[in-house]
């Protein structure tokens, strides 16, 4: 029997089940990601891009570019897991929210890191 993808980390299938509580629309558009907000909230941003190798993915950070700071959150970060059919590996990791704008670039070299460790 087949695995749902959505239960093992396929992005697009996971992203599909997230939004039914996402406002039907992206609110924003920067550094190539669309972000989506959950319905009545000022807080959580879902972003959702495509990786360089062409993978649909999506995250969540704490703020939106902008946001004013909200009561509780000291450090606001983004935590992006997920799986890479292509690459076969489910990958976490997180980073500060400030930091958004290198998004791809901070995927790329994790991917990098960890393509460099896989033994031949």
């Amino acid at each position: 029997q087949r695995i749902d993808p959505a239960g093992y980390g396929e992005p697009k299938a996971q992203f599909e089940n997230v939004k039914k509580r996402l406002e039907a629309a992206p609110f924003t558009q920067v550094f190539g990601l669309k972000g989506y907000r959950p319905k009545h909230s000022v807080v959580d941003v879902i972003w959702t891009g495509i990786r360089s190798n062409g993978e649909f993915f999506y995250f969540k950070c704490a703020l939106a570019p902008g946001d004013p700071p909200q009561v509780g959150i000291v450090v606001p970060l983004c935590d992006v897991r997920y799986y890479s059919e292509k690459e076969d590996l489910s990958v976490a990791y997180r980073y500060s929210n400030h930091e958004l704008q290198r998004w791809r670039e901070i995927d790329d070299a994790i991917w990098k890191k960890l393509t460099s460790w896989r033994v031949k």
